[in-house]
Formats: structure tokens, sequence, C-alpha cells
């Protein structure tokens, strides 16, 4: 940000509109003890000025601004930026002593619950932020979000993976929840009465503040047509956030800062220098690498979850297609992009063990034939080898990691992907079955959600482990699921569940992690190395994590015939999750050329 800065070549802006999610108390309260920490409200802070300097218009619910104490403390503080307009409330009332008035009223907000003082006991005469009515309204779409994850079954299914047991007549008390709400709020302290769960486990809360959460914000970003703010470490979400516009990466311009020692400054300045620093040429450019589309909310008008699962193949389909067309690097020619200039689909298929790479590049080989070995940089320092299939004329490369672990895999996934722009990213091989499970050796699973065990303390009562969850079902994960009911695999496909990864190889079932993770996360079915690293790299993309069982966290045999039969053990499990990855690949080509998706 000098005055030798060079010359910006193109034209940079900033970004349109910005939705804040993580100042909503329910959000918040999934959090736990973190939110008290003083690592949680710097982060909030600073989100919340890269949002100012950043984009034309910051938007917040109504409801977080009178609700959250947090939210206000923060907003108040740029009384000169509220007065400009440039921070906007948003409700679906039609003024602002409407939506205040209406949440006065004992049938929306119990009396003497928290919500309803936060209205009652406001001040007179405060300055409150510009207020923006909405079109839509937020509870109607609250509960057709509700109805379709009832519909499907994946709300129960969530709830008793977390409770780790039967729940009476499930199905039944949370298809009534809707009308039993009648007029009070849909928010989840109304619904744990419904449901009779007051008392329940705090993780079974947690999955039903989750789906309460993600209709919420998908009706504001839909209806805003806003991007969200990603890459948030203790704001992180554990579901996809929505969105309708560009998304701004936390942790890209929280690095570019601290790269340029001005990290204190966006923390510190006034607020007119907040806004012109939003101005500088080189915070924009900075800003066109931090900037990404995220697929994850279905366009308006789709009528039934299957249309909705379709209608938003599409959508993330025609972002790929509009990010990967626009002349990134590719590898000897091939093309990277989804209808490039050689009408080919690009596949980058990583790895990480070596058993790993050897088995599935044998298993393409007997799809495609032979590989050819290709450089993917000027430098020639890193190399995959290259099929084409000729059946839906996909190009693939096959590209392994040089270590394993979550932090190797997710540099170098995010490295590989950067260089050759595919279309579909995977990370194809083996994992653990986690030992309750006891699932066969050869079992694909395909997670729907990825818990990481990285964080740990070490501490004189042993090993403390923070968990960090994250949503991946994105849509190749709604397409696996389709697959994966096909009865001629030949092998079985877990679709519905999570997995849990930890830089960490565990050859003993009996120990803290594994004990921690069947206790506390019960729906996780595998463990590995690479997940969390992997989606973490390539977040925002066309990706997907297709491993097979090959144990369950036995110890490894120090004889020599014990671990051939543990290679060949291997070799069976990768050749399974490969044969899925190639099926896959080939009807997610043929159902985007044939117009389905």
């Amino acid at each position: 940000m000098s005055a030798d800065t060079p010359p910006l070549l193109g034209t940079h802006s900033r970004l349109d509109r910005l939705f804040l999610h993580f100042f909503d108390i329910h959000f918040i309260e999934d959090r736990g003890r973190a939110a008290e920490t003083k690592q949680f409200r710097n982060e909030m802070h600073l989100a919340t000025r890269l949002a100012v300097a950043s984009a034309d218009t910051v938007f917040i619910p109504a409801a977080s601004y009178f609700e959250s104490s947090s939210c206000r403390e923060i907003i108040d503080s740029m009384d000169e930026l509220v007065s400009l307009g440039l921070i906007v409330l948003s409700g679906s009332s039609s003024n602002l002593d409407e939506f205040i008035r209406e949440r006065l009223d004992e049938t929306f907000y119990r009396q003497g619950s928290s919500q309803y003082d936060s209205y009652r006991l406001r001040r007179e005469g405060e300055v409150i932020p510009p207020y923006m009515p909405r079109s839509r309204s937020a509870t109607r779409d609250i509960i057709d979000h509700w109805g379709q994850k009832v519909s499907n079954e994946d709300l129960a299914r969530m709830l008793r993976d977390a409770a780790g047991s039967s729940i009476h007549e499930l199905e039944g008390r949370l298809e009534r929840v809707p009308k039993e709400l009648g007029g009070l709020a849909f928010v989840p302290e109304h619904v744990y009465d419904i449901l009779d769960l007051g008392r329940g486990a705090s993780i079974v809360h947690s999955r039903i503040r989750s789906v309460i959460n993600e209709g919420y914000f998908a009706s504001y970003v839909r209806d805003l047509k806003a991007g969200v703010i990603i890459d948030l470490k203790y704001l992180a979400s554990d579901f996809q956030l929505p969105s309708r516009g560009r998304n701004l990466s936390y942790t890209k311009m929280v690095r570019f800062l601290q790269g340029h020692g001005r990290l204190k400054e966006l923390a510190e300045c006034g607020q007119s220098q907040l806004v012109r620093l939003g101005d500088d040429p080189a915070w924009q450019q900075a800003l066109e690498s931090a900037v990404t589309y995220v697929g994850g909310l279905a366009p308006d008008g789709a009528a039934n979850p299957k249309e909705a699962q379709q209608s938003m193949l599409q959508a993330v389909s025609q972002e790929t297609a509009s990010v990967s067309t626009l002349g990134g690097p590719q590898a000897n020619g091939s093309s990277g992009g989804l209808g490039g200039s050689n009408g080919r689909y690009s596949v980058l298929c990583v790895v990480a063990a070596a058993v790993e790479f050897a088995a599935v590049q044998a298993h393409l080989e007997k799809f495609f034939g032979t590989g050819k070995i290709v450089h993917l940089d000027d430098a020639r320092t890193e190399y995959a080898v290259r099929f084409a299939d000729p059946e839906v004329g996909t190009v693939w490369h096959l590209a392994g990691l040089s270590f394993q672990g979550e932090v190797d895999a997710a540099v170098g996934a995010g490295k590989l992907t950067n260089m050759l722009q595919p279309t579909v990213i995977l990370m194809v091989g083996m994992c653990m079955g986690m030992p309750k499970r006891q699932l066969p050796v050869g079992t694909v699973v395909v997670p729907n959600e990825v818990i990481s065990f990285d964080h740990q303390r070490l501490t004189t009562s042993g090993t403390q482990y923070r968990p960090h969850g994250h949503r991946v079902d994105n849509g190749l994960f709604r397409l696996a699921r389709v697959i994966s009911s096909n009865s001629d695999l030949g092998y079985r496909v877990v679709a519905d569940k999570g997995l849990a990864s930890a830089t960490i190889k565990i050859e003993d079932v009996q120990s803290d992690l594994v004990l921690r993770i069947e206790s506390s996360f019960p729906d996780a079915a595998a463990f590995d190395m690479e997940g969390w690293g992997f989606y973490r790299g390539v977040d925002g993309r066309q990706c997907l994590w297709i491993k097979a069982v090959a144990d369950s966290g036995e110890r490894q045999s120090a004889l020599v015939g014990a671990r051939e039969d543990k290679h060949n053990t291997q070799a069976k499990a990768t050749h399974h999750a490969t044969d899925f990855a190639v099926r896959l690949v080939r009807e997610f080509v043929r159902a985007e050329r044939a117009g389905s998706i």
C-alpha cells in the first residue's frame, strides 16, 4: 500500500452487499464458552470492520441489533457510518416501529424472556441504524427449510446421531413443530419446548439451532442478494453458509494486512479512515483474491427438495464455470475449466499416502489406459499423472502429497487447485472406520460434515481437544448420495455420516481420542488425517472427499505376512473409493450435458 505500488490491471471495486450473520444470539450460543473469550470478541470486531471497509452496504438483521449486546456495542461505535447509511438493519416488518411492536406482542416472544426484554428496555431517543423492510418472511422461509429437512429425514438422522439413542416418535413431533408454534417466533427455545428437549443433550440443541439458523440466514441473503464473510475461526459455522453474492474471506484479508503490518490500523483507525482504507488500490487488489462465490442455496422457485437439489447443483456448476474459464493456468494444454476451449471437464484427484497413490493409479489405468506424467508449473516442481476418460471426455490429474496430515492436505490441495483450475476436486484413498461402527473393509464413506481434532491442549491431566466442525454437503455430495443407492456397486457406501479428522495415526481403539470421538460425536463414521485440511484448502469449489475403510484402528502387526495382508486390504479399499469417484464424475458430466443440473 506504499506510493510505489505497481499499477493495477483491470478495474477493482468494493463488494456490493455483505450480510453479517455472526451477531445472531443463537449462532453465538452455539459457540459455547468460546463466545466469552477476548479472541472471539476481537474476531467479531475485526470482521465487522473488514465488512465496512470492503462493501458498499453492510446488512444486519434488526433482531441481532436489538437482541445482541455485542452487536449493539460494535455498531454503535460506528455512529458516523451508521448516519451515512453504510450499515443497515433489515427485517420483515414494514418499518422499525412495527418491527419492535410485533416483538413486544407476547404471542411472538414470551414475556420475561431475554428477547422480549431487549425490546421492552430499549432506550428512548437512541440513534438506530436505518431500516430496510424485506419482501420475504424469515419465519416462512425457516418453516420451508425445516419442512425440507424433515421430509428427506436429514433432521431426524442428525438428532438421533447426536443423541446416540432413539427419540420416541421423533418424525411426527418434528413435523408438528411449525403448526404448534402458532404465532410464536421460530427460535430454538420455543422448538425445544415443543419437542420436550428442555434438558436434552447440548449437541441435540446445537443441531436444532444449526437447522434454524441455516434457514434464517438463507432467507436474508436470498432477499438481500448479499454475500457473507467466510473462513472465520472463532465465529466458524458448523454448516455451509448460504450466499447470494460475493463472499469475503476473513482469513485471506487478515493475512494480507498482517503481512503489510497494517492489521492494527484496521482494528483501531477512525471511521473515515476505515472507509478510505477500502479505497486503497492495494486493498482492492487483495480483495480480488479474497472474494469468492460459494454455492449452497437453491435458487428461488424450487418446488420440492429434489428440485431444490438439482437447482442448487446447476447454480454451483454455473458459478464454477464462470470462475474456471477466466484464463487460469492449464497443465500442458489441457482444459481446466467447465466448458473450456476443448469442451472437456477436468478433475483433480488428490491422494496422500504412497500406497493410496499406487492403488488409485492402477485403478484409473484400468478405466482410462496408461496415464502420462506431466509437470504443472514452469519451475517443474509439481507433477501429476494425466488421464483422459473417452467415455465422457474428461481429463483427470492424479497428484500426490509429499506428507500426510491436515496442513499438507490444505496447502497441497490449494496449490494444485490454483495451478489446474479444475472443474471437480476429489480426495480419494483409504480411511479408518470408527470401531463402534464395525464397517466392513472396503465400505466407501462420503461425509456430510467434518470435525477436526487438531486443536489440542497438553495438560497435566492429559490431552484436551477443542473440536471444530464444518458442513461439507455441497452439490457433489448430494449427487454422491443419489449414486450411493445403486444396487450394482458391489460395495457399501455410507453417505449420511460425519468424518473425524486429525494429524494423528491411530493404532489403539481404546485411545483417548477414539473414545472422545465416539462419545461426543456418535455420528462420525470414519477417521483420517487429511479430510479437514482438504476441505479447507479447496473451500467454495466443487469438491468431495471419497475414501474407503481399510481398518478400524487396530494396531498394525510387524510380521512380514501381516504387513502384506494389510497392504492388500488397503489396495482393495482404495480400489472401491476410486471406482465410486469415477462413477460420480461420469454421472456429473452426463447430467450437466443432459441439462438436468
